[in-house]
């Protein structure tokens, strides 16, 4: 007689994906937003829009994102909760903002928006 079987164990090799369709263009490769950011923050530095190329760059990066999505899973980091975290608290304080503390004058949202945005371009 012969004794119990191990239980057979299958062996997957590193993930095999599919890679990204290529552009025929070279300006536009895969990774292109973050290569135009990086390199080319002297540039919008001295246009000033230092600040505002970083949401310009979030579109495509996030378009190519969800074309990567579609062709293999992604994984969050192991405390990506953490980064959530630090959204609700963006989220709770962006809902505060109509709200004045105690013994102080009440200022307008509108004033409150205004100095905000200001504080982002500058």
């Amino acid at each position: 007689m012969s004794g119990p079987k191990a239980p057979v164990r299958i062996h997957r090799g590193p993930n095999r994906l599919r890679p990204l369709r290529q552009r025929s263009s070279p300006w536009f490769a895969v990774g292109w937003p973050l290569k135009y950011l990086l390199v080319g923050f002297p540039v919008w530095w001295i246009l000033g829009l230092g600040t505002f190329v970083f949401f310009v760059v979030a579109v495509p990066m996030a378009i190519q994102l969800h074309q990567w999505a579609k062709v293999r899973r992604l994984a969050l980091p192991p405390a990506w909760w953490l980064w959530a975290l630090f959204l609700a608290c963006k989220v709770i304080g962006l809902l505060v903002l109509t709200e004045s503390p105690p013994g102080t004058h009440a200022g307008s949202v509108s004033g409150r928006t205004l100095s905000i945005t200001f504080s982002v371009v500058a």
